[in-house]
């Protein structure tokens, strides 16, 4: 996981980020939200694969960013600069501009690289997992913790943590999936775990 990150990161240089996106900070954000993954999957699930899955899927979440930022530098720009004028989320702000959020576009890159569905799917819904088809949920019943539900909730743990309503437009936590999933009272445990 952690080859795959320095080879994602490696190329890029600062000056090269755009909309006041900081390499250091997604660097520092993906550990953090990779390493609260892990802690909520252990946790939730006793078991070292859906763990070391989510640490993966935490430490690539915001790959998608990265390419925005770099290789659409100017558009990305202009969506940053609509999400802190307000009224607008940075999803609905992507989708609008690109066609497409971050976690779309790294989940689509994932998925070209051939990395395991779990991780894709994690990468591409972290931000709403709402969005993922119900039968797609956990593998199989639809009711299973997943390496989505722990990047989501790590997400959503660091932002309020590193206070990132600036440029990100802060996470949102989607409480109709913990609901659907019967997880949401686990949150309380799960804050405790991380922060």
């Amino acid at each position: 996981s952690l080859v795959l990150m320095v080879e994602v990161f490696s190329p890029m240089q600062e000056q090269d980020v755009a909309g006041g996106v900081s390499l250091d900070f997604l660097w520092h954000r993906s550990l953090a939200v990779g390493d609260y993954a892990m802690r909520i999957a252990e946790y939730e699930t006793h078991n070292t694969p859906v763990a070391q899955e989510s640490f993966t899927a935490g430490l690539l979440h915001k790959v998608g960013m990265l390419i925005l930022a770099t290789k659409m530098s100017k558009e990305f720009v202009e969506v940053v600069e609509q999400v802190r004028g307000g009224g607008i989320s940075l999803s609905e702000a992507e989708r609008d501009r690109f066609g497409a959020t971050h976690g779309e576009i790294g989940g689509f890159l994932f998925d070209l690289w051939g990395l395991p569905d779990a991780i894709v799917k994690a990468v591409t819904y972290y931000d709403y997992p709402s969005a993922l088809p119900e039968q797609l949920y956990g593998g199989g019943d639809g009711n299973q913790f997943n390496s989505l539900t722990a990047v989501h909730v790590a997400n959503y743990f660091c932002s309020d943590r590193e206070g990132m309503g600036d440029f990100l437009g802060g996470a949102h936590l989607d409480s109709d999936y913990l609901n659907r999933l019967g997880l949401a009272e686990h949150l309380a445990r799960w804050f405790d775990l991380c922060v």
